[in-house]
């Protein structure tokens, strides 16, 4: 009967850990890195861009164009070439258009996060909608980027 009553109590706790709320500094951190990423892209700072980011196999890039293609990449050594070859093209920083994000998603399981929000850009071409989704890795105690998933509407931009 103490072996039941304890497997019992063992299970509540489990259920009660899975569904505890997140951590504030923890959401705090995440938007912190995704918006040192996307401002070390604007000042086309490769380094500081990258470590922004977990630098593992798993890594990945996904994204809509407004031709209706798509771009991915799957591995850090092509998100991170693809990007530098990108910046060392492209080397001129640049203001950062208005970027507000908002509708935040979280769901954090231990050291691993998967993050959505909706984006809106104001850039040289209008207002564009995006929905973003990030997979985001504790290692060393600071949050990374593992996954970026971008959908950008852009038959609704202004």
């Amino acid at each position: 009967m103490k072996n039941i009553a304890f497997l019992g109590c063992f299970l509540a706790l489990a259920v009660l850990a899975a569904f505890k709320q997140n951590a504030p500094e923890d959401e705090a951190a995440i938007k912190a890195v995704i918006a040192a990423e996307t401002q070390a892209f604007f000042d086309r700072n490769y380094n500081a861009w990258a470590t922004c980011w977990l630098q593992s196999p798993h890594d990945s890039q996904s994204w809509n164009n407004r031709d209706g293609s798509i771009y991915y990449s799957v591995g850090w050594d092509k998100v991170g070439t693809g990007a530098k070859n990108w910046i060392e093209s492209n080397p001129k920083p640049v203001a950062a258009p208005a970027i507000t994000r908002e509708n935040w998603d979280f769901h954090i399981v231990g050291d691993m996060a998967a993050v959505g929000f909706d984006q809106h850009y104001a850039g040289p071409e209008g207002v564009t909608k995006s929905r973003e989704c990030r997979t985001m890795v504790r290692k060393g105690g600071q949050w990374k980027i593992s996954g970026v998933q971008a959908f950008w509407d852009y038959k609704g931009s202004k």
